[in-house]
């Protein structure tokens, strides 16, 4: 289910095309879900400025010259790791194991 909700968030395949031509990127992008994909990114940009965890693994990756999306896109997946782990678990969210 997590590897579900990512490929609607990502422009990644599920296809198998190993050794076939990728296609455009755009092509990709329009497989993705919009709405949910807009949700999670103004949460990674709202973590970003309120986590102070997030705040430091954000900074010390820019610092280290990568992409400014890149990072977005990881704090993303981090996020919807957090959410999935406190379902599966059936427990409220607690930064103590941070």
């Amino acid at each position: 289910m997590l590897a579900m909700l990512g490929l609607f968030h990502s422009n990644t395949n599920q296809e198998n095309t190993k050794g076939v031509p990728k296609p455009a990127a755009a092509a990709d992008r329009n497989k993705a879900n919009k709405q949910l994909k807009a949700l999670l990114h103004n949460g990674a940009r709202s973590a970003i400025q309120h986590s102070k965890e997030i705040k430091e693994y954000y900074i010390r990756k820019t610092s280290q010259g990568k992409n400014e999306m890149l990072v977005r896109n990881n704090i993303c997946n981090k996020l919807i790791h957090r959410v999935f782990s406190c379902v599966l678990r059936k427990e409220k969210y607690s930064d103590r194991f941070l």
